[in-house]
């Protein structure tokens, strides 16, 4: 696939990106160094900065005086109580939706410019999730045939007259369940309510093999998912019940000094090779077959909730960094190591790399 690339003078277009920025897949893309990116009245008593990823913008909302840096390459926040927030959007009414807040993806990037000390916070983190719990039977079942399978109906056995969804479901070549998207909004269900599937509907047979799941809403320690910094750079997945974490060290003489973060993710499943972290464009740590297997929650295509947050979030979603962000990148696919690379060498000199 040809990578497609934004002439940042391009006269007529809204969607004014750095020129060497890898632009596919590109779903949020903020720079306070574009004017195209930030209000012109930026200052340190508010304003706005927007996502210029594409025609349709989204604009955050600077909280407690957050100030942009005097070079305009960086928003400064100061650790105590300063970030972005980038609130729901509304498909409903065509107003511009924030990147997965419809559901979290299995697969994305995250990537970002920073300098900040050794101590810190969330940098982009996600907020509010509904999704579904596989319950029955346990995600060791082989009994399922591969494949994926599309408007498979669900019975509401903790309430009949409550909601009823659709899900696909995908199992893998093990016979294992491993996504389950529900295709409908479900906001009628009410935290701990139990979807039945037929086990016959997803190539296994019945009552035997009949799945269970619980619909879940998250409580804000693990409705939460992102990347932060402090002593480690930390990728944080999350389901309604559970978190982990995936990180590396940061070196001594580290803090303090311009560096780009990029983390990928190319399955739910932490499993070998599958999610990727890198510093300046050097890969640092890959996903090993010892790594814990954790499923990313099973998917719910509407949640009712997902705000975007820069600068918090984290450990405890209270902690917010203290530093300077640069260019903020969110992709929804994972990008390869030479995309990577050509992010990094895009904008180096910038930040004086």
């Amino acid at each position: 696939m040809s990578v497609e690339t934004k002439n940042l003078y391009t006269s007529g277009s809204n969607t004014q990106i750095h020129p060497n920025i890898v632009t596919d897949g590109l779903v949020f893309y903020v720079d306070p160094f574009n004017f195209k990116s930030r209000d012109r009245s930026f200052n340190p008593s508010g304003g706005t900065i927007n996502d210029i990823s594409k025609d349709i913008r989204m604009s955050g909302t600077l909280t407690n005086g957050i100030a942009i840096s005097d070079d305009y390459k960086s928003i400064d926040v100061d650790g105590t109580d300063d970030y972005i927030i980038f609130p729901n959007g509304n498909i409903t009414n065509n107003q511009p939706f924030q990147p997965f807040q419809r559901f979290k993806p299995s697969t994305y990037t995250l990537s970002y410019w920073v300098k900040s000390g050794s101590t810190g916070g969330g940098v982009m983190f996600f907020v509010g999730i509904q999704d579904y719990k596989l319950e029955l039977p346990a995600l060791t079942a082989t009994t399922y045939t591969p494949g994926v399978y599309t408007n498979v109906p669900t019975e509401n056995i903790t309430d009949p007259l409550d909601t009823t969804l659709n899900f696909t479901i995908t199992v893998d070549g093990s016979g294992v369940i491993t996504d389950a998207l529900a295709e409908d909004v479900g906001t009628n269900s009410d935290d701990g309510e139990i979807m039945k599937i037929l086990g016959s509907d997803i190539g296994g047979s019945s009552p035997a093999d009949d799945a269970y799941f619980t619909f879940r809403v998250a409580s804000s320690s693990d409705g939460r998912w992102g990347i932060s910094q402090g002593s480690n750079y930390s990728a944080y997945i999350s389901n309604s019940e559970s978190r982990t974490s995936f990180n590396i060290p940061r070196v001594g003489n580290e803090p303090n000094e311009w560096n780009l973060i990029t983390y990928t993710d190319e399955g739910q499943l932490l499993t070998e090779g599958n999610r990727k972290l890198y510093v300046n464009g050097e890969l640092i740590k890959s996903s090993t077959s010892g790594d814990t297997t954790f499923l990313n929650g099973s998917w719910m295509d509407n949640p009712n909730t997902g705000i975007l947050y820069i600068g918090r979030g984290g450990t405890t979603f209270s902690s917010t960094l203290n530093g300077e962000i640069g260019t903020c990148m969110i992709y929804n696919r994972s990008i390869t190591h030479k995309d990577v690379q050509r992010n990094y060498y895009s904008l180096k000199k910038r930040f004086n790399k």
